[in-house]
């Protein structure tokens, strides 16, 4: 009897752990881990071109910029004239497209977000305007976000200047 009793309540103990674990995990969600994270603060930078947890500029800067700060990629992919660089920050992915004078073009964050969490977010979808490949963008003062949905409950986010 005591070593039924002693089972029960380690099995007991065991479901209670695991059941805080989840409810903790849900609570803090997986969305909010990251270099960026789409809180009120990052979408008010995003209206002056700048990406919270981002140190670099939109575009047209030297890889050197980010080597120099983030150290050696995590992964780089040859595509011949254009190479891509990718930083693992916080459980995102962090790309930067670098043309054949070393020159980043963009880049793109991969997040742990569904689009309909962006559009809470972000705005309803009639504030967006849709764009090719399941891409919408969203106003930003002159700049543009665009967010295109990926599999895995994922999104890719990049801000763009029109203008340039």
């Amino acid at each position: 009897m005591g070593k039924f009793y002693h089972l029960f309540m380690i099995g007991l103990f065991c479901m209670l752990i695991t059941s805080c674990m989840q409810s903790d995990a849900e609570e803090t969600g997986k969305h909010q881990e990251g270099t960026v994270i789409l809180d009120e603060k990052t979408i008010q930078l995003f209206n002056e071109g700048k990406v919270r947890g981002i140190p670099f500029p939109l575009h047209q800067f030297p890889i050197k910029q980010v080597t120099e700060r983030w150290g050696k990629p995590d992964e780089q992919v040859d595509h011949e004239d254009i190479q891509v660089y990718i930083y693992k920050k916080g459980g995102q992915k962090v790309s930067f497209t670098v043309d054949e004078t070393n020159t980043v073009n963009y880049y793109q964050i991969i997040m742990n977000m569904s689009l309909e969490e962006v559009n809470q977010k972000l705005g309803s979808r009639y504030d967006i305007k849709p764009t090719t490949h399941r891409t919408l963008t969203y106003p930003m003062g002159r700049y543009e976000l665009r967010v295109r949905r990926i599999p895995d409950d994922q999104v890719i986010m990049y801000l763009n200047d029109p203008i340039n």
